[in-house]
């Protein structure tokens, strides 16, 4: 599968350091090219975090990160 570019351009700012943390709306990753499949595939070849989470609007976030995510409670 070919990575899109604006997965690659937003994963590679988190993982070169621009973005330690870095976010997007489900529903907008689901409307690009390659979706969530593109983003969890990429995120593992770069050694990536992802987790996905709900605002305060109830809209799902999806974050990066270069360190793990953890749950406290």
């Amino acid at each position: 599968m070919n990575t899109p570019k604006w997965t690659t351009d937003w994963l590679d700012s988190v993982a070169n350091g621009s973005n330690r943390m870095s976010q997007r709306k489900l529903s907008s990753i689901d409307k690009r090219g390659g979706g969530i499949a593109a983003v969890k595939t990429a995120a593992a070849q770069k050694g990536l975090h992802l987790l996905l989470l709900e605002d305060d609007k109830g809209d799902q976030l999806v974050a990066a990160s270069t360190k793990p995510f953890q749950v406290i409670c």
